[in-house]
């Protein structure tokens, strides 16, 4: 199993407006404004035989209840694979390149509508990557 807690933190890419916050090691992706992103990738490889368990703790408080956030599981083969998807609804996954799968905490409901108004606050939804066209596979 990858143990992704610290001192695993250097193996992080960040983008946009994520830092790692060193007074008690975690990662924010955003800060509570208006109009910010953010991205982590886990950039060390692993192998694809057998189970791949992940394990995080997150919190999402002080915005005001947009978006959310979303786990990826993107291949490295492609050149892009490092490069986000859609911000805001589509929650750094949708379009991303490489993407396989995604699972996505949302916490204003319009991520399994493709980023578009119109789904319920507060739920996980699950989607395919590039190959299905990013389709909401559960939620």
């Amino acid at each position: 199993m990858l143990d992704m807690t610290l001192p695993a933190m250097q193996l992080f890419m960040r983008s946009g407006d994520a830092y790692a916050y060193r007074e008690d090691e975690s990662l924010i992706l955003t800060p509570c404004e208006n109009d910010k992103r953010g991205a982590a990738v886990y950039y060390q490889l692993f192998s694809n035989e057998g189970e791949i368990k992940i394990r995080f703790d997150y919190v999402m408080q002080g915005g005001n209840g947009a978006d959310g956030i979303c786990v990826a599981l993107v291949d490295p083969s492609n050149p892009d694979w490092l490069r986000s998807g859609q911000y805001g609804g589509g929650l750094g996954y949708n379009r991303r390149p490489g993407a396989v799968v995604g699972v996505g905490f949302d916490a204003f409901g319009n991520f399994a509508e493709g980023g578009s108004e119109g789904g319920r606050d507060g739920t996980i939804v699950v989607k395919a990557g590039e190959a299905e066209d990013y389709a909401t596979m559960a939620q």
